[in-house]
């Protein structure tokens, strides 16, 4: 499975059918690509860039299960 469908499935848990236009978002605009270019090394950022977003809707303890989930990738 491609690095972006991972991350999809992971946001879905938290944000539900929002998952690919968040991380479409995030990716444009934290770290300059598109979703379908990601590697592993965009892991670190990204996971940072998603803790940012939810923080302040879902709140910290979902923020951070959303987090971890998406380090755990790397």
């Amino acid at each position: 499975m491609h690095l972006r469908e991972q991350i999809i499935a992971i946001l879905k848990d938290e944000v539900g059918p929002a998952a690919p236009i968040l991380l479409d978002r995030c990716c444009s605009k934290n770290l300059g690509k598109k979703a379908v270019d990601l590697t592993v090394q965009d892991i670190q950022p990204l996971s940072e860039s998603f803790y940012e977003t939810v923080l302040m809707s879902l709140g910290q303890p979902a923020a951070e299960k959303l987090k971890t989930s998406i380090q755990g990738l790397g």
